[in-house]
């Protein structure tokens, strides 16, 4: 198998995902933004980001975790917030 991008998005919630699926670790990459509350958390390009399992079932995939994000008016990423996405490709 080799890599697999998975990108998706609405007017709250965007994320993209590179995936390498015959690894052990299998996510190589996350980025996503959550509008919650009226601000928008972040969480720039990240090669292998903490806090974060990744899981691969057939054509489903599944990212769960708390990983660390940029907070509204925050420039470092300071604050973990939880995030779970689940995606199926056809």
């Amino acid at each position: 198998m080799g890599n697999l991008a998975i990108l998706a998005s609405d007017d709250t919630a965007s994320f993209a995902m590179s995936w390498l699926s015959n690894t052990p670790s299998p996510l190589m990459a996350l980025t996503f933004s959550y509008k919650i509350d009226g601000g928008e958390y972040t969480m720039p390009y990240y090669p292998q980001p903490p806090n974060v399992k990744a899981t691969a079932q057939g054509n489903s995939y599944t990212v769960k975790g708390t990983p660390p994000v940029l907070a509204p008016g925050e420039s470092t990423l300071t604050k973990n917030l939880p995030v779970e996405i689940h995606a199926t490709c056809p």
